[in-house]
C-alpha cells in the first residue's frame, strides 16, 4: 500500500487510492458517498481540481462489462473485477417513464468533456445524470 518509507513521495495520502482519487468520505457523509473501489481504469481520475468522472471510459466500461458478463465469455475472475463497478451502476442508475436510462453523477466530481446531449440536468432536483441508453431494451 505504501511502497516507500514514511513521507516518501511515492506513497499516497491516507483516504486516497493510489491513483489519487479520494476513497473515504468527509466526516458528515454516509459511507456510500463515494463509489466502492476498485473501479475500471480511467472511469475516475485525480486532477489538481479534485476528482474527475470520465464519461467516455465509463460508457466503454459499461459496454465491456455487458459483453463479458451478460452476453458471456467472462471468466469468474473477470466477472469479479466488475463487482464494485456493477454495484455503483446499480445504485446510481434509474429508468425514467419514457425508457431513458440515467446514471446519477456525483456532484462532488468534475465531469470530463463528453457530448453535451449525454448529460441530463433534472429541473426539480438539480441533479445531473449521464444518459446510459446503450442499456435500453428496445
Amino acid at each position: 500500500m505504501y511502497p516507500g518509507p514514511t513521507g516518501a513521495p511515492e506513497n499516497h495520502k491516507k483516504g486516497f487510492c493510489s491513483d489519487g482519487v479520494r476513497s473515504k468520505p468527509p466526516n458528515n457523509k454516509p459511507s456510500n458517498y463515494f463509489p466502492q473501489w476498485p473501479q475500471p481504469e480511467g472511469v475516475f481520475s485525480a486532477t489538481s481540481n479534485g476528482t474527475t468522472f470520465n464519461p467516455v471510459p465509463f460508457l466503454a466500461a459499461v459496454r465491456e462489462m455487458y459483453l463479458k458478463v451478460v452476453v458471456g465469455g467472462a471468466s469468474a475472475s473477470e466477472a469479479m473485477e466488475y463487482e464494485a463497478f456493477a454495484e455503483m451502476l446499480h445504485t446510481r442508475t434509474s429508468v425514467r417513464a419514457d425508457g431513458a436510462i440515467l446514471f446519477k453523477l456525483y456532484p462532488e466530481f468534475t465531469v470530463a468533456s463528453c457530448p453535451a446531449e449525454l448529460v441530463v440536468k433534472e429541473d426539480e432536483s438539480g441533479d445531473s445524470y449521464l444518459s446510459v441508453d446503450c442499456l435500453r431494451n428496445d
